[in-house]
């Protein structure tokens, strides 16, 4: 309503254009015209209400009152223009259709009929005044032209068609509302489910430059929405041109691609990221950039690393074990066959020494394994 109520005064500017070049134009053809007083008045008054209607569109809320007031002024204005110009032998009651249609942009329909009514009653006793010569005595007896009946019943056709007019705006403009809204609260939710997943989202147009980040992105990579956008992929992931091109190459993209790119936080943390890179699509289904989803696997790949590392060191004592048991079986035989030697034969003071010699390396060499 705000919107339409500065039309109507923007509207009402032109008219006073129009009556100053009307004006202006009579004043050259004859000087002495009176109709030109009577436009400069009124150019006066509408200026004047003009400022009135902005300063209270500005600080009043009440635009629907204020619709009603502009008509209503308008209607006893143009009232007074038809009575000067129609003693003048001038008639501009066709101001009284402007009015109307006027009406129609900012009233509903019943408002639209009743201002036509309105307007028809103003017109009508603006002739009966001046026929029975009852504002200015020192007039002729005017016999009431032929033209009045058929302004009125332009008026009244205006009015009622001036009504449809105002009752399709009416619709019109709930429905547009609704589809405002509708479309708000889809975007609202859209965002909402955006922000909501846990992985980082990312859309690009074909040339790699970044359109939206979401939260989850800032978590991962510690960049900011507003300092990321606008800028290159490459810029805040690094160059990933052995995984994803962008450019004509991009137009053949049919299927999303995955692939692991090792890329540093805007804190400097290297990071290992999953990302998936799916075509974004027009209407029409051509490909005008790609969606980036992709998820931090720097932890997951340090706990894969680290369970490797602990299978080789298992199968390292595995082995190990096994050598140390294959060591001390042959081991536990030698030692055992030395005794047995040392407790039968009898040896030299030399070959005592060896034997005691061999004992003691295996077990030495028993304690080891």
């Amino acid at each position: 309503m705000r919107n339409r109520l500065t039309w109507l005064i923007a509207s009402r500017l032109t008219v006073i254009l129009i009556l100053l070049g009307t004006a202006a134009v009579i004043n050259l053809v004859s000087p002495a015209e009176v109709i030109v007083q009577v436009f400069i008045q009124s150019t006066l008054i509408i200026a004047s209400l003009s400022i009135i209607y902005s300063i209270l569109i500005k600080f009043s809320p009440l635009y629907t009152l204020q619709a009603y007031l502009q008509i209503f002024l308008d209607i006893i204005l143009v009232s007074y223009i038809v009575y000067q110009t129609f003693v003048l032998e001038k008639s501009f009651a066709a101001l009284y259709i402007v009015i109307v249609l006027a009406a129609s942009t900012v009233l509903p329909r019943l408002a639209v009929l009743m201002t036509s009514l309105v307007c028809v009653f103003s017109y009508t006793t603006v002739i009966a005044l001046i026929y029975y010569k009852i504002l200015n005595h020192n007039l002729p007896v005017l016999t009431p032209e032929q033209s009045v009946p058929l302004y009125i019943l332009a008026i009244l056709v205006i009015g009622v068609l001036g009504g449809q007019i105002a009752e399709r705006l009416q619709l019109s403009h709930i429905a547009l509302t609704k589809a405002t809204q509708n479309l708000a609260s889809l975007q609202a939710f859209n965002e909402r489910i955006i922000e909501s997943i846990h992985s980082g989202l990312v859309t690009t147009d074909t040339s790699g430059t970044i359109l939206s980040f979401n939260r989850a992105a800032e978590e991962i990579t510690q960049h900011k929405a507003s300092q990321v956008i606008k800028q290159n992929f490459s810029q805040v992931f690094g160059d990933q041109s052995e995984n994803i091109n962008f450019g004509p190459e991009l137009l053949t993209i049919s299927k999303p691609i995955r692939f692991t790119a090792i890329c540093q936080s805007a804190n400097g943390r290297q990071m290992h990221l999953g990302i998936t890179a799916s075509p974004l699509s027009q209407e029409d289904g051509k490909p005008n950039g790609l969606v980036f989803s992709f998820q931090d696997l720097t932890e997951i790949i340090k706990l894969e690393l680290e369970i490797r590392r602990r299978d080789r060191l298992a199968a390292m004592g595995k082995m190990a074990a096994g050598i140390a048991h294959e060591i001390r079986n042959p081991l536990a035989a030698m030692r055992g066959s030395v005794q047995v030697l040392r407790g039968e034969l009898e040896l030299s003071e030399d070959q005592s020494q060896l034997m005691q010699i061999v004992l003691r390396e295996s077990d030495r060499l028993d304690k080891i394994v």
